[in-house]
């Protein structure tokens, strides 16, 4: 069996950050865009942490998923999936063999609801 066969539906959020009203200086997270993807989040054990920057960025999750939806995901997007909010760290196509993506995330929070929507 094919890992396709289990994928399932994923949501990617397209996010902007704007200063927060009260004007010192936060930050609040702004959805711009939702879309969905098709794909497989499996959590990583303790071997497998992976380090991407010397900021020591953390991967706890890894996000499988189809080749085509390079164009649909970046760096700074946000995957939400079964009430969980995850940050990506790294995007990768393993092999260059471009049958499927192989993204690094973090899981951040429990789902919270946006701030704000355009």
């Amino acid at each position: 069996m094919a890992i396709e066969d289990y994928f399932v539906d994923i949501e990617v959020q397209k996010v902007e950050y704007e200063d927060a009203p009260s004007g010192i200086g936060s930050k609040i997270m702004v959805v711009t865009e939702t879309k969905t993807i098709s794909g497989r989040i499996r959590p990583l054990n303790a071997s497998e942490r992976i380090s991407a920057e010397r900021q020591k960025t953390y991967s706890t999750h890894r996000l499988y998923t189809e080749a085509g939806n390079i164009e649909h995901i970046t760096k700074n997007d946000r995957i939400v999936y079964r009430n969980n909010n995850y940050k990506i760290t790294w995007i990768s196509n393993p092999m260059n063999f471009d049958k499927f993506l192989q993204i690094e995330l973090e899981l951040i929070q429990w789902r919270l609801s946006p701030i704000k929507m355009k």
